[in-house]
């Protein structure tokens, strides 16, 4: 079991470099909101590679409130990109006043249907 773990907590040092890299190297927010929310899961699975060491549950309630706090902290700032992204958005159509924002599906030309080599002498299916 000590190997196992061994191996869980290197892999688990290895996931939180790269995150740690993408939290600073991100080139968007999007990119660092999930980057703060891998480690902190990160964080709760080392908590809980700790409780398994030591063969206690006093982590636990820890990692409850950090997986709550993670959840509640990464809807918020998301919810707030998303309003400064409409915002941009509106910034961007009240600069271009002529251009048509497009809405709904997109219109399809209608014309002549080609059919696949092969096909010409195939039903055509409903």
């Amino acid at each position: 079991m000590i190997i196992a773990l061994t191996v869980a907590g290197v892999l688990l040092v290895a996931a939180l470099v790269l995150g740690l890299i993408r939290l600073v190297k991100g080139p968007g927010a999007v990119d660092r909101i999930i980057a703060t929310d891998v480690m902190l899961s990160l964080l709760v699975v080392a908590l809980a590679i700790e409780a398994a060491i030591n063969r206690h549950g006093y982590t636990i309630p820890v990692m409850i409130i950090t997986s709550m706090l993670s959840f509640s902290g990464t809807v918020a700032v998301s919810r707030f990109v998303s309003i400064r992204n409409d915002q941009v958005g509106r910034e961007r159509r009240d600069l271009y006043p002529g251009a048509v924002e497009q809405t709904g599906p997109i219109p399809v030309v209608r014309g002549k249907r080609r059919r696949a080599k092969g096909t010409e002498g195939e039903a055509e299916r409903p």
